[in-house]
């Protein structure tokens, strides 16, 4: 029996082999849903399976830009092809809207 540490341990592993932004995600997940991560991560590892590892990683690139870190949502983004598209955000943007307030 794993001990909840080990566990993690064994579930961040295979996401890091999936990519750094599988890695991220792995992190953002469990740290959101503590009671709950492992049904995401394993939605997220079966991915790989369907789609090529880059293809899975490029999605989580993208689910964390827009703070979407759901498996729902990363599974959209590898089916509908949007990890090709560039993530932009607009640091001149943000820092317009601190400076008005």
């Amino acid at each position: 029996m794993y001990s909840d540490t080990e566990y993690q341990e064994k579930y961040q592993v295979k996401m890091s082999e999936v990519g750094s932004y599988a890695e991220q995600v792995f992190f953002i997940v469990v740290q959101e849903h503590p009671a709950d991560w492992t049904r995401t991560v394993q939605g997220i590892l079966s991915l790989a399976k369907r789609y090529p590892k880059e293809v899975v990683n490029l999605a989580c690139k993208r689910a964390i830009a827009f703070n979407a870190c759901q498996y729902q949502i990363i599974k959209n983004i590898c089916s509908n092809g949007s990890y090709n598209l560039p993530v932009e955000f607009n640091f001149e943007e943000v820092n317009h809207e601190y400076a008005q307030n």
